[in-house]
Parts: C-alpha cells; structure tokens; sequence
C-alpha cells in the first residue's frame, strides 16, 4: 500500500515535471519492482520501463545535473544558452545534412522537377485536343474540314450500303 501511494506521488509529480532524476530513476524501480498495481497506473507500466531501460542506456556524463547555487531546479529555470549542458555530441559539418547548401538544392531540384511536370501534362493534354485527318495524303487540323469530310465519307457508305456487302465497301476504300 505505500508502494502504491509513493508510486502514485512520483508518477503525479512526474508528469508535471516536477522529479529530480534520483526521484525518476526511483519512479522506474518502483513500477519494476511492483507485482499488482491500479489500472490507471498498470497502464503506465511499460512506459515507464522503457523509459528506464533508456535511463540505464545513457552514461551519466552526458545527463545535466542542476546547480541550486544558481537557481536551477526544474526545467523551467534552465539558461536560455544551455552552456552547462554541453554533451561530446559533434555538430553536423556545414553542407551535411542537416544545413548548408544541401537543403537549398534538393528543394530547389523539387520544385524544379514539378514544374517540369505539369507543363508536360498540360503540353500532352493540349496536343490531344486537336481534331487530325488525313484527307488525300495531307494533314488536316481544321475541325469544320474534318467534320466535313467525316460527313461525307459516312455518307458514301450508307449509299453503297444498300447495293454491296461490307466486303465490297472496305476494297472500294482501301483500293489503290
């Protein structure tokens, strides 16, 4: 029972940010240790291992610890410049990844690649909008002209349709 009670304590001042890291690295023991819990804080349990597997992973040198010499006792009185703070993580190199001139060039290659794109589909979509016939060997693009000759063809076949058979229309077509 005062498991329980110190379980939920630590859990309530966890979640407001307000655990020293002894106290945490306690909260994880706790919810280790412990065989029954409440549902509300059996919900809880694999967060919190986890978080203390990752706890364990990661050396104490690289883990801030505040100063009440200077006022630092939560995370809301941290200094703005984080100098105490420093890891022995290694900025990226300029151009690498995460800067330089790498980001530029990939959104301007991106942006380059959609224009590229959209103008060919519109340049395809106009071009398939044309109205093409061939009228004794010659290109022809007018729509009236097309029209025109599309009539008259229609219209010499159902004339002929009458006297001869399908057969007989497509030699008369297609003869030379």
């Amino acid at each position: 029972m005062m498991n329980e009670l110190e379980i939920r304590t630590l859990t309530e001042r966890f979640f407001d940010g307000e655990t020293s890291l002894a106290e945490e690295r306690r909260l994880y023991e706790l919810y280790g240790e412990a065989e029954t819990l409440p549902a509300d804080l059996e919900a809880l349990r694999e967060m919190m291992l986890d978080l203390g597997r990752l706890d364990a992973q990661i050396p104490s040198t690289q883990i801030p610890t505040p100063n009440p010499s200077r006022g630092e006792g939560s995370l809301k009185s941290l200094p703005a410049d984080n100098a105490t703070y420093k890891t022995s993580q290694t900025p990226l190199p300029s151009g690498g990844v995460g800067g330089g001139y790498w980001c530029v060039w990939l959104s301007l290659a991106a942006s380059l690649l959609l224009l590229f794109t959209l103008g060919s589909m519109w340049y395809g979509y106009e071009r398939q909008n044309q109205c093409v016939a061939y009228v004794y060997g010659e290109r022809v693009t007018d729509p009236s002209v097309v029209l025109q000759e599309m009539q008259t063809a229609l219209a010499s076949i159902d004339a002929d349709e009458a006297t001869a058979t399908m057969e007989q229309q497509m030699k008369e077509l297609f003869a030379e």
